[in-house]
């Protein structure tokens, strides 16, 4: 299994690097753990879904450009993933148009 590349975000400028010293990274990096637990979600968290969390393509971290922490990353898919997905959601909708219209009514 390859190693994923991580994407980050371009440099920022001077002044706001030197802006970052201005904030607390501490009360900031509590209060995303909070706002992430809250939304059932972690630091780093798998980006495909056929059933089961899944990801082999590249990571995206989301950075606060305040202060430089990240805030979260994301694993997406590879075109391997794709194909998966792709495959379970075609073998969903057939499954699905047999159910009769009363009856996915009541989902």
């Amino acid at each position: 299994m390859a190693i994923p590349r991580v994407i980050r975000p371009l440099k920022h400028s001077s002044a706001l690097r030197s802006a970052r010293s201005a904030f607390s990274t501490t009360s900031t990096a509590r209060t995303t753990s909070v706002t992430l637990k809250a939304l059932g979600l972690d630091s780093y968290n798998l980006g495909v879904y056929n059933g089961e969390w899944s990801g082999n393509g590249d990571v995206v971290e989301t950075v606060n450009p305040a202060t430089g922490e990240v805030l979260g990353a994301v694993q997406q898919a590879s075109g391997k993933d794709l194909d998966h997905t792709l495959q379970c959601a075609t073998k969903a909708a057939k499954m699905w148009r047999e159910v009769p219209a009363p009856k996915r009514g009541e989902i």
